[in-house]
């Protein structure tokens, strides 16, 4: 019998608190709705059009999930932080276009996130315990992306504009703190019950045999050859992406690119601890943001402080689901998984929660390209971002991995004893 005065876990007293602590949530995120909106004039039709980009939202969030409470929670996880920093970023020059591209990014976190939260609970744990287990788990890749966009926002910007910088920052770091506050107190005090489970388990098998061939990526012919794909793309955008930085002053620093280079192969090395891992996925990220330059200046033939954060935010995303992939693949090589089967069970884990939350991120972005037609880029810069996480980083990886053999004892070969 433990005693009265033992030491109470820092878990246990937040799931015996969930409600309160809910609670005290819900009535913050009021707060900082009527302080975003107390004097403000906000136009009928913006609230329309918002009110059908949260529904498009929740419905790809439900197809996804399968559970409609949770699928409600995971949309409006990101307003309440995109609530606190709004009058900041606004007043600093933030556009519609760079608050639904934050809440892009927010919606791929909570995509992996409520991904997470399910897959612990179709193990057999309590709600209220996958709802607690599962955000440290994301802490890493979740950080490590937001600092990379704040990091490179800051730099790029730090001449040109930096109060929009900042006004960017602010809403991506507000966004994914509430990202992770309420999903996983909201998740820790909704029921899950055995219809849901059901459902939900028969969703994933059919899911699954729909994306074996996803998994191709780790076979070294097909690895190889998405490789050479990716070279080809390489070529396109930077191509397509030199004609934009030549007429184009903000970008045209090579020294900014370089930096950005190793700040992005630092982060995803860190995360991954492989090198093979690490230049893949930075290598993909390359090719999808290249793209990206170019796809911006045949829509909009410029890039200007506002668009230039508009692409660094689909980045970030495509960088979340990067490295938790990079994480997954890892933990499982830590298990004692060989590197292609770890590669393997880490796709099989992060693709549907990266397609559903690019898709998301993109539903909720269509509503508004009747009054801003570059969405429909940054729309597709968000599909693109997640493709290249997905499909070209793994395959890239594998492909380092049959022209750069590891080193392998005969104990590893052929097992021990």
């Amino acid at each position: 019998m433990r005693p009265y005065y033992a030491i109470v876990s820092p878990l246990t007293v937040l799931n015996r608190q969930r409600f309160v602590i809910l609670a005290a949530l819900v009535l913050a995120a009021a707060a900082f709705l009527f302080l975003a909106l107390h004097g403000r004039a906000v136009p009928v039709g913006a609230i329309f059009l918002s009110v059908i980009s949260l529904a498009a939202a929740f419905a790809v969030a439900f197809l996804h999930l399968r559970h409609m409470a949770l699928a409600a929670v995971a949309t409006a996880a990101p307003l309440p932080g995109m609530f606190a920093a709004g009058p900041f970023a606004v007043d600093h020059g933030l556009d519609i276009a760079g608050l639904l591209a934050v809440y892009g990014f927010a919606t791929v976190a909570g995509a992996v996130l409520c991904s997470g939260i399910v897959t612990v609970i179709l193990a057999g744990r309590d709600g209220a315990e996958a709802a607690f287990v599962s955000p440290p788990r994301l802490l890493p890749a979740l950080g490590a992306a937001v600092l990379v966009a704040v990091v490179l926002a800051i730099g790029w910007l730090f001449r040109e504009a930096r109060g929009l910088a900042f006004a960017m920052s602010a809403e991506m770091m507000a966004s994914a703190v509430s990202v992770i506050l309420f999903i996983g107190f909201g998740a820790a005090t909704l029921p899950f019950s055995e219809t849901a489970i059901t459902q939900v388990n028969r969703a994933r098998e059919r899911r699954g045999r729909r994306l074996g061939l996803m998994t191709l990526v780790v076979e070294p012919r097909w690895g190889m050859s998405l490789s050479g794909v990716a070279l080809v793309l390489a070529v396109l955008g930077a191509f397509g992406a030199g004609s934009v930085l030549a007429k184009n002053g903000l970008l045209a620093e090579p020294a900014y690119w370089l930096a950005t280079a190793v700040v992005v192969f630092g982060v995803v090395f860190a995360i991954s601890r492989d090198g093979r891992e690490a230049v893949g996925a930075s290598l993909a990220l390359a090719v999808s943001i290249a793209l990206g330059v170019w796809l911006w200046g045949r829509a909009v033939g410029h890039v200007t402080p506002l668009p230039f954060l508009d692409i660094l935010a689909a980045a970030a995303a495509a960088l979340l689901v990067a490295l938790d992939l990079l994480d997954r693949a890892r933990r499982y090589r830590a298990a004692g998984d060989a590197p292609l089967v770890a590669r393997l069970r880490a796709i099989e884990d992060d693709a549907m929660p990266a397609l559903f939350g690019c898709g998301g991120a993109a539903a909720a972005m269509a509503p508004w390209i009747v009054l801003h037609g570059s969405l429909a880029t940054l729309a597709a810069l968000f599909a693109l971002g997640g493709g290249a996480a997905l499909v070209l980083a793994p395959a890239l990886a594998t492909a380092l991995e049959t022209l750069l053999r590891r080193r392998m004892s005969v104990e590893d070969l052929y097992g021990r004893g």
